[in-house]
């Protein structure tokens, strides 16, 4: 399916000027099609610029992580906090069903409707932070 649209296909890029002009393109451009992977490529097929066509992947690749949060919505990863993205840099907490801490930033965090917040629920027995992904609507 790839190699046939890869070939058959118009390669001329979605222009656009935003990536709210892009996004909607881009969904209809890749609906038929299942794979993330395939979606990623196609969606950087047709990307007039680097940052949509790293968008389409990282969307791409969130759905392969979590096929729950749909094709369409933009969703982040909120992961970095001040000392970094390293599980042990991690201090957001998740305790009792309430998320508490601050993520220093977020690729698409101010466009996304859903982001999926990384938290410790506390370590283990080698004193290690043990890490949760929890889903949090952006509004």
């Amino acid at each position: 399916m790839l190699l046939h649209r890869l070939l058959t296909d118009d390669p001329t890029p979605h222009a656009a000027e935003t990536l709210d002009a892009f996004w909607p393109r881009h969904t209809a451009w890749v609906e038929s099609v299942e794979r993330p992977y395939d979606r990623a490529v196609l969606g950087a097929l047709r990307a007039d610029r680097v940052g949509f066509a790293f968008v389409a992947g990282y969307r791409a690749a969130l759905y392969a992580l979590a096929p729950a949060l749909g094709r369409h919505d933009l969703v982040a990863l909120c992961a970095t906090e001040a000392a970094g993205n390293h599980p042990r840099a991690i201090q957001t907490t998740l305790r009792d069903g309430r998320l508490s801490g601050r993520k220093r930033w977020t690729t698409l965090g101010g466009r996304a409707s859903t982001l999926l917040v990384v938290a410790s629920i506390g370590t283990d027995v080698e004193d290690k932070n043990v890490l949760r992904v929890v889903r949090v609507r952006a509004d």
